[in-house]
C-alpha cells in the first residue's frame, strides 16, 4: 500500500514539475505568469506531500506538512482569480486583498500550530499501519479555509458556464469547457479528501496535479488554449473600438461587444449567416477613413483584409470613435484659424507703425543731416545734433519693438556671413564713448589685441548685442565708471568664442528684481526714482540673440554698487586670414560729416515716392552728387516716365497710395519702356519683411531701410551708374 501511494505520489509530483517547464516557455503575458504561478504552487504542495509519506516520525511529518501549505494555500485563489480575470469579470481589489490575507492566516496557522490551535486542534502521528500518516483534529481555521475553497471553485464553475452560453465563438467554448475540468478535478480531490474515503491517503495534492497535467496539455500539446492568444481576444471583445469580421461572402464570422451596442442586430447573427442588415454593409463599402455619424458619435471607418499567408479570406471593418478629437481638432482649428488672423493683423499693424515712424524719422534725421553738412557754427550744430540724436532714440524704440516680434514669432533669422571684427568694435567704443563723455563717465576699453581680425558671425546682431548692453550702463550710471572688457578663447583651430564683460558702477539691480531682468517691456533695473527711457526690450533682445548664436549671457549685480555682465559668443575664425585687431581700435580721426568723393552731372535719377517730404530730403542728400533728378509720386506716374525716358537709376518706394513700389517695378520690367534694364532700388520704411532679402527675390537691385544718409544713396550710385558718369573729386 505505502508503495503503490508513494509511486502515484511522485508521479503527480513529477507531472507538476513538467507543467512548469512547459508553461515556462510560453509566450509571456498577465495570464501565462498567473498560471505559472499557480503551477509552481501545486508542485510544491506535491512535493511536500512526498516528504509527509516518507517521514519516520511527527516531527518530520509536520516539517512536511508546512511545506504544502506554502503551495497549497495559494493555489485555490490563484485559479479563482485567474477564472474570473479569463471571463473578463472584473476582480475587486478589496477582494484580492482578502484572498492573499485569507492564505497568509493559513500558512501562520499551520506553521504555529504547536502553540495557536487554530488550524489543528490536536496532531499525532500514527506508523504501525500500511501507509504511515498524520492524525489531524481540525480547528476553526481549516473548516474556514474549506468552505471558502468549495465556494471559490463552485464561483469558478458557475462564472465558466455562464460564459460558455454567452460567446458564439467555438474556440472559446471549447477553453471554457476546458477550464471547468481544470477546476472540477481539484474540487472532486478536495470533497474526497473532506470526506477521508481513503484512510491515511490525502488526495489534494494528487487531483491538484491532475488538474495542472490536463492544463499543460491542453495548452502545450492541443493548442486549444493558447494564453497569448486568448488575451488578444479578451481584449478585441472589451476594446472601445468597434470591431466587425466578416468573410468573403459577407458571412458573419466576428463582431465584439462595442460592435453589438452600435448595431444590435449583430447579436442575431450566426457564424457563417450572410449579413442583410443594409448598415452593416454600407460600413464594407465605405472607403478607408471615411467617417459616419451614430447617434450623437462620430467614428472613422478602417477597412482591412484580413490575408494569412498571403490568401484573402475575409475582411475587417473597425469603428474609431473620434467624437471627442473630432470636437477638439475643430475647435483647434478655430483657435489656430484665431492666432492666425491675430497674427496677420499684427503684423499689418507693425508693418503700419513702422512705416508710419520711420518716413518722418527719415526727414528728421535727413534733415539735420543736410543741415550738419551745410552749417559750421558750434552752437548750431550742437542744436543739430541733438535733434539727430532725439531721431536715433526713436529709432532705436521702434527696432526694438520689431525686434521683438520677429524673435516671437520665430521669424528672426541670424545672416552669418564675414566681417571685419575690429571695424565693428571700434564703432561700438566710438558710439559708448560719446555717450559716456556726454554723461562725464570714464570709459574703459580692454580688447586683447591677438584676437583675430575677420570673423564668421551674424555682424549686425552682435553689434546690436554690445550696444544694448552698454548703452544700459550708460543709461543706469549717474557717475562713476563702465568698463569693456573684450577676449576671446580658442575651442579649436577656427571655432572661438568671443568674451566680453561689460561692468558700470550704477545703481545696480534690486535683488528681488535679478530674475525678471530679461523680461519684455521690464523696467526691473529701475532702483528708487532712477528713471529712464525705452522699451525694456533690449535685454530681452539680446539674449535671445546671444542664444540663438549659441551662447551665453549672465549677470551679476548688487544694488547701489553696480552690474556685471558676462557673454560669449561663438563665431569662427576666417580661414584666409591671419590678421588680428591689433591696438588702435576706435582710433580715428573724427569726421564731422561725410563728404561726396564724385559728382555724376550727366546721371539721370528717378525718385518714387508718394511723400513730398521724402522726396525733399533725398533731392537734399544727393545734392552735392549734381545729379539731374525727377520726382513723381505715384507708381502711375512712374510708368508714364519710364516709357518716354531713359533713367541710369530708379529709388522706388514701397508703400504708395493706388500701385504700391512691387507693383510697379513689376510692371516696369513686364511692359516695353526705356527703362527695362535700369537699377532699381527700394527704400522704404517697412521693416517687417525680412527686408533686404526679400526684396531682392522679388527682383529689386538692392534695397535701403529709411531713414536714409548721404553716404548710403551716394554708394548706390557708385554701385549702380556706369563707370562714365561717375567723376572722382580730386
Amino acid at each position: 500500500m505505502f508503495n503503490v501511494a508513494l509511486t502515484i505520489q511522485l508521479i503527480a509530483t513529477l507531472i507538476c514539475f513538467c507543467s512548469v517547464l512547459a508553461v515556462a516557455f510560453q509566450k509571456t503575458s498577465s495570464y501565462s505568469n498567473i498560471i505559472l504561478i499557480t503551477f509552481i504552487c501545486t508542485f510544491v504542495q506535491n512535493g511536500g506531500y512526498i516528504l509527509e509519506l516518507t517521514s519516520k516520525d511527527l516531527g518530520q511529518a509536520m516539517v512536511a506538512a508546512k511545506a504544502q501549505y506554502l503551495g497549497g494555500a495559494f493555489e485555490i485563489g490563484l485559479i479563482t482569480f485567474f477564472m474570473f480575470k479569463y471571463c473578463g469579470v472584473e476582480f475587486n481589489g478589496v477582494l484580492k486583498g482578502l484572498m492573499i490575507l485569507e492564505a497568509v492566516f493559513v500558512v501562520f496557522g499551520v506553521w504555529t500550530g504547536d502553540y495557536t490551535k487554530i488550524y489543528y486542534k490536536s496532531i499525532d502521528f500514527v506508523s504501525d499501519v500500511a501507509l504511515p500518516h498524520l492524525v489531524l483534529e481540525h480547528g476553526w481555521l481549516y473548516n474556514v479555509f474549506a468552505t471558502i475553497t468549495v465556494i471559490e471553485l463552485i464561483a469558478c464553475i458557475f462564472i465558466l458556464t455562464v460564459s460558455i452560453l454567452r460567446t458564439n465563438q467555438e474556440h472559446m467554448k471549447m477553453n471554457y469547457v476546458i477550464l471547468i475540468v481544470v477546476v472540477l478535478v481539484p474540487l472532486v480531490g478536495y470533497l474526497v479528501a473532506i470526506s477521508r474515503v481513503i484512510e491515511g491517503f490525502d488526495t489534494t495534492p494528487l487531483f491538484a496535479a491532475i488538474s495542472v497535467g490536463i492544463f499543460a496539455i491542453a495548452i502545450v500539446r492541443k493548442h486549444v488554449f493558447d494564453v497569448a492568444d486568448t488575451a488578444g481576444e479578451l481584449i478585441l471583445a472589451n476594446l472601445e473600438n468597434a470591431i466587425i469580421i466578416l468573410n468573403n461572402d459577407n458571412g458573419y464570422e466576428y463582431s465584439n461587444k462595442r460592435a453589438k451596442e452600435l448595431y444590435p442586430s449583430l447579436n442575431n447573427y450566426s457564424r457563417g449567416k450572410i449579413i442583410d442588415d443594409p448598415s452593416i454593409l454600407r460600413i464594407f463599402d465605405s472607403n478607408k477613413s471615411d467617417q459616419i455619424s451614430i447617434g450623437d458619435r462620430i467614428f472613422e471607418i478602417s477597412i482591412n483584409k484580413v490575408q494569412p499567408n498571403g490568401e484573402d479570406i475575409g475582411k475587417t471593418a473597425i469603428l474609431f470613435d473620434v467624437t471627442d478629437s473630432t470636437e477638439q481638432m475643430a475647435k483647434m482649428r478655430a483657435l489656430k484659424e484665431e492666432a492666425e488672423e491675430a497674427s496677420r493683423a499684427k503684423s499689418f499693424f507693425l508693418a503700419s507703425v513702422s512705416h508710419e515712424i520711420r518716413t518722418p524719422i527719415n526727414a528728421i534725421m535727413g534733415m539735420s543731416e543736410v543741415l550738419l553738412r551745410d552749417y559750421s557754427t558750434d552752437e548750431t550744430r550742437a542744436y543739430i545734433q541733438s535733434i539727430r540724436n532725439s531721431g536715433n532714440t526713436l529709432l532705436d524704440l521702434i527696432s526694438d519693438i520689431l525686434d521683438f516680434s520677429k524673435i516671437e514669432s520665430g521669424k528672426l533669422e541670424l545672416v552669418r556671413d564675414r566681417f571685419d571684427l575690429k571695424v565693428m568694435l571700434g564703432d561700438v567704443v566710438n558710439l559708448t564713448k560719446f555717450r559716456c563723455d556726454q554723461k562725464g563717465h570714464d570709459f574703459i576699453v580692454d580688447i586683447t589685441k591677438e584676437i583675430p581680425r575677420y570673423v564668421i558671425g551674424d555682424e549686425l546682431r552682435i553689434r546690436q548685442i554690445l550696444v544694448n548692453i552698454l548703452s544700459n550702463a550708460v543709461k543706469y550710471t549717474d557717475k562713476g565708471f563702465i568698463k569693456f572688457r573684450f577676449s576671446y578663447k580658442r575651442r579649436s583651430d577656427f571655432d572661438i568664442d568671443l568674451l566680453i564683460v561689460i561692468e558700470d558702477s550704477g545703481s545696480g539691480i534690486k535683488f528681488e528684481n535679478q530674475d525678471k531682468i530679461f523680461t519684455g517691456f521690464g523696467r526691473e533695473k529701475m532702483v528708487g526714482t532712477h528713471k529712464v527711457g525705452g522699451t525694456g526690450l533690449g535685454l530681452n533682445i539680446s539674449k535671445q540673440l546671444v542664444e540663438m548664436m549659441g551662447g551665453l549671457i549672465n549677470f551679476k549685480s548688487e544694488e547701489g554698487k553696480g552690474t556685471v555682465f558676462s557673454i560669449i559668443i561663438p563665431v569662427i575664425a576666417a580661414s584666409d586670414s591671419i590678421e588680428t585687431v591689433g591696438e588702435d581700435i576706435g582710433r580715428r580721426e573724427d569726421e564731422k560729416t561725410y563728404k561726396v568723393p564724385f559728382v555724376s552731372p550727366d546721371a539721370q535719377i528717378l525718385i518714387v515716392d508718394d511723400s513730398s517730404l521724402n522726396q525733399k530730403v533725398m533731392e537734399e542728400l544727393l545734392k552735392k552728387t549734381e545729379s539731374k533728378l525727377t520726382m513723381v509720386s505715384s507708381g502711375a506716374e512712374c510708368l508714364e516716365y519710364v516709357r518716354k525716358k531713359h533713367f541710369d537709376l530708379i529709388f522706388m518706394d514701397h508703400r504708395m497710395a493706388g500701385m504700391d513700389g512691387v507693383e510697379t517695378f513689376s510692371r516696369i520690367k513686364q511692359s516695353d519702356n526705356e527703362c527695362k534694364d535700369t537699377p532699381v532700388v527700394m527704400v522704404t520704411a517697412n521693416a517687417t519683411n525680412d527686408s533686404r532679402d526679400w526684396y531682392i527675390m522679388k527682383g529689386f537691385s538692392d534695397f535701403l531701410l529709411m531713414p536714409v544718409s548721404e553716404k548710403q544713396l551716394c554708394n548706390m550710385l557708385y554701385k549702380f551708374l556706369p563707370e562714365n558718369l561717375i567723376i572722382m573729386k580730386e
